[in-house]
């Protein structure tokens, strides 16, 4: 999912952002592993340049991978992104 937000079309991008703002809001491990495959970046790249449906779903995404979770926050705001 991720390489797809990286990489993808604007709607498989918005399908994916979608995707992972469901597993984002789950468990923490769901956010670890986000993470670890490099999801913060590539969320805060589609909400700075995708379609205005992908950057609303990578910000909600990056707004769940931070709930709870300073390190994430801090990842996030060091990218630019503030959640």
């Amino acid at each position: 999912l991720v390489e797809v937000v990286r990489g993808g079309s604007a709607g498989g991008q918005e399908e994916a952002a979608a995707a992972l703002r469901n597993l984002a809001n789950s468990t923490a491990a769901n956010k670890d592993a986000i993470v670890a495959a490099g999801g913060v970046g590539a969320l805060v790249e589609v909400v700075r340049g995708g379609s205005a449906v992908g950057q609303e779903r990578a910000a909600g995404a990056l707004r769940n991978l931070a709930h709870r979770n300073a390190t994430n926050a801090q990842a996030m705001r060091r990218l630019g992104f503030d959640p």
